[in-house]
């Protein structure tokens, strides 16, 4: 599904790369973040590039490409989305709710740079399910101004971190005549103390392998996120797209040595992407 590209780059590249999140979602590997895209056109197909850690927490950078599609079910506002690993079923129609299942492909950490990290246990990639709710308000004299509410809950299904995680956000986006759609996401993430285990502890054995302390993560939150990005119509049915995404971690996700230590607690992604909208 992903077309990774592969390519580490230190921050001090990173800050000459690309200009953050697709559309202002999640770049290739971003699975840290939240969907956020909302278009005003039910529909579209879109691909980009971007770039973001090489796994929470770490300050390595790599670019990689990520699909983008949405389609709307006949008049009412049921729809299926594919952001970057994200897939999204809304099953309710009334205007405003918006409510159905998740799902979500999230990268572990593996085969990384950092020969202390490299030392610990890996991580696999798994799949996380859940649901996803929220509120939307659209202006109905223009669709660009909008406003949206909402909650994320998923749990692993594969049994690489066994937990589960509560993600919430707030984006508006609104018109810059002339210019573009401008959108501002405010969210955060925290999770049980499976996952926060799996991401962020150093046990005894692995402090002794690795040279990092030991370290107890306890279930909290995780993550605060700034999202900034803005949507460009070329024609009618293209649109081009860019934006950042700041994500610092906070609490024991921040303190853990893989992070404070080994990496770093800023975590940035980025992307530039086009879209066929209809």
């Amino acid at each position: 599904m992903l077309a990774q590209l592969g390519e580490r780059l230190p921050l001090s590249r990173l800050l000459r790369a690309l200009l953050a999140a697709l559309l202002a979602s999640s770049s290739a590997r971003a699975q840290e973040a939240v969907p956020i895209i909302t278009p005003t056109t039910p529909n579209y197909v879109g691909v980009g590039l971007g770039v973001t850690t090489d796994y929470i927490g770490a300050d390595d950078y790599f670019f990689g490409g990520l699909p983008l599609a949405r389609h709307q079910f006949g008049e009412g506002f049921r729809y299926a989305s594919l952001v970057g690993t994200f897939v999204d079923l809304n099953l309710v129609n009334p205007p405003i709710i918006r409510f159905g299942p998740t799902a979500q492909l999230r990268f572990g950490r593996s085969d990384v740079d950092d020969r202390a990290v490299r030392r610990l246990p890996s991580i696999g990639d798994t799949v996380e399910a859940g649901v996803f709710g929220g509120l939307e308000f659209v202006d109905p004299g223009d669709p660009r101004k909008r406003l949206r509410i909402d909650l994320r809950l998923q749990q692993d299904l594969l049994s690489e971190h066994d937990g589960w995680l509560a993600s919430r956000g707030v984006q508006g986006w609104y018109p810059v005549e002339g210019l573009a759609e401008i959108g501002l996401t405010l969210g955060t993430t925290d999770g049980n103390g499976d996952y926060m285990a799996t991401f962020f502890d150093v046990r005894a054995a692995d402090s002794t392998q690795s040279g990092l302390a030991d370290f107890d993560a306890d279930a909290g939150f995780r993550d605060v996120r700034l999202t900034l990005g803005a949507l460009v119509p070329v024609t009618e049915h293209w649109l081009v797209g860019a934006g950042v995404m700041f994500m610092p971690l906070v609490g024991d996700a921040a303190d853990s040595p893989i992070v404070d230590d080994a990496g770093s607690p800023n975590q940035i992604s980025g992307g530039l992407g086009v879209a066929h909208a209809w």
